[in-house]
């Protein structure tokens, strides 16, 4: 059984199935599948509803990662003293969007849920 997870950009194998909401800054929140190359289909997102947060459409693959890189290196203190245990950081970026990721076990980004 394929389980799909992850997915925050239309880049790749991505389908955005239903926009739910958009922030003024692009960052939207989507009902997600992923293509499954085994089958030759999409499947639904697994996790969160179904739900990703997405970057904006407008960034290309190489945007991301400046983006990203820079909320990494602009961190803001985390209120969660749990989450930041288990390797999580939060950052905003040069464009101004909020994204947060891990360190460990999976090195992951994504834009925050809260977005000014």
């Amino acid at each position: 059984m394929t389980v799909a997870v992850g997915g925050h950009t239309t880049l790749g194998n991505i389908r955005v199935d239903e926009v739910l909401h958009k922030f003024k800054n692009g960052v939207y929140i989507a009902k997600i599948s992923l293509f499954d190359a085994e089958s030759n289909q999409y499947i639904a997102k697994s996790n969160n509803n179904g739900e990703a947060m997405m970057f904006p459409e407008t960034w290309t693959a190489d945007r991301v990662k400046v983006e990203i890189n820079s909320a990494y290196y602009n961190q803001i203190e985390i209120v969660n003293r749990a989450r930041k245990a288990e390797g999580m950081w939060m950052g905003i970026s040069q464009s101004g969007v909020k994204i947060e990721g891990y360190t460990y076990p999976k090195v992951t980004a994504f834009p925050s849920l809260v977005q000014d």
